[in-house]
């Protein structure tokens, strides 16, 4: 039990660090929340466009779907690539010999910096978001505990499972030495995929199909659950990003395996 506390209160410690390393620089906070809430103001007037004459769109009203992007897009904005550039550059350089040999899982010391970090620019990003969404659409407030609670852990889980999308992408600098491309992909298929637009808006035909790969659970489940709370559909869109979770992190374990024994043949 004690060593468990110990290596719990490592991994807190390198999380508190990479929140004070976030807030020590305003300057880029605030540009982040302004870029944020320019993004959403814009769109907010998009959807005013698009719902001309028409009350519903896919299910959405233009109440649902304003604020269904607002929760999306904050969370691409809170967490961006920097799990993907701070491990490929480890990697790059030979950092990541040095960390390996630290008493800590390398892995999860960097899963509590980005939880941290995002956590860090939620709070403002959400305040943000919460003000331009009730300028444009109309106010939005939780309807009960549990659809607060729900909310909480979903965002929480979309966080891990994005680290671990990146973590994994980041993972190719051990045999691939410009990887940039990796992440711009990703962010592409993430921002078509559930962010920009809820699942659905696809063809019925397609909607399995993005069901199927992560990108459907990562900005979708939070989004719905904010935006069309269903206290029915709720278990099982936290389900399937557990699921997912799982999945993303045995890979992640695997293929850092492969590069841990990778430094060690090139001898770091």
């Amino acid at each position: 039990m004690n060593a468990l506390t110990a290596k719990v209160r490592k991994h807190l410690v390198a999380g508190s660090t990479a929140l004070r390393h976030r807030w020590a620089s305003p300057g880029d906070l605030v540009g982040l929340v302004l870029s944020y809430g320019l993004f959403v103001f814009i769109f907010s007037r998009l959807w005013v466009t698009a719902y001309a004459g028409k009350s519903v769109l896919a299910g959405y009203s233009q109440h649902q779907l304003t604020w269904y992007f607002i929760a999306a897009e904050l969370l691409i904005f809170g967490q961006g690539g920097t799990a993907f550039r701070n491990l490929s550059q480890d990697i790059k350089t030979g950092q990541i010999a040095y960390t390996l040999g630290r008493p800590r899982a390398y892995p999860l010391s960097a899963l509590a910096e980005s939880l941290a970090s995002t956590l860090a620019l939620a709070v403002p990003l959400a305040l943000v978001g919460w003000a331009v969404g009730t300028l444009s659409a109309g106010l939005w407030v939780p309807e009960s505990g549990f659809q607060a609670g729900a909310l909480v852990l979903s965002f929480v889980l979309s966080m891990v499972l994005q680290f671990l999308c990146q973590f994994l992408l980041a993972l190719t600098a051990f045999w691939v030495e410009e990887n940039a491309a990796f992440l711009w992909i990703h962010q592409k298929l993430a921002l078509v995929l559930g962010t920009f637009l809820p699942l659905e808006f696809f063809p019925a035909a397609w909607r399995p199909w993005v069901e199927a790969t992560p990108y459907g659970w990562l900005a979708y489940p939070p989004s719905r659950m904010l935006s069309s709370w269903d206290p029915a559909q709720a278990p099982g869109l936290l389900a399937g990003q557990l699921v997912w979770i799982g999945l993303a992190g045995a890979a992640v374990a695997l293929v850092y395996a492969a590069g841990r024994r990778q430094t060690a043949v090139q001898g770091g």
